[in-house]
């Protein structure tokens, strides 16, 4: 099997960024660098693994079939489209879960 192609879409750099700069303001930069390695290197394993997280049956889109995989305390949610895993959103799980299904809106 080819190895897909992974493309940040701007929303979910966005979260990268904000997750980076909550961590590293309450809680170090090394903590903040082992959280972001650890996300960074769950979704460089959907290259190879494109299906390894569950699909997302909360979020419906007639559009993409959007799946998610547990990082941790986040889920990252991410969709494949013409062999690219494209990374659309970090969500902490510690939201409240309704506010999930108002971003996807």
């Amino acid at each position: 099997m080819v190895e897909m192609k992974i493309f940040w879409l701007k929303p979910a750099l966005d979260d990268l960024r904000k997750i980076r700069a909550y961590y590293t303001d309450n809680a170090g930069l090394i903590s903040t660098g082992k959280r972001i390695r650890k996300i960074t290197e769950s979704i460089s394993c959907l290259s190879a693994n494109p299906f390894l997280g569950k699909d997302a049956v909360e979020i419906k889109r007639p559009s993409q079939q959007y799946r998610y995989l547990v990082c941790g305390d986040y889920k990252v949610f991410y969709y494949i489209k013409n062999n690219v895993v494209k990374i659309a959103m970090l969500w902490d799980c510690c939201q409240n879960p309704i506010r999930l299904i108002d971003k996807f809106k």
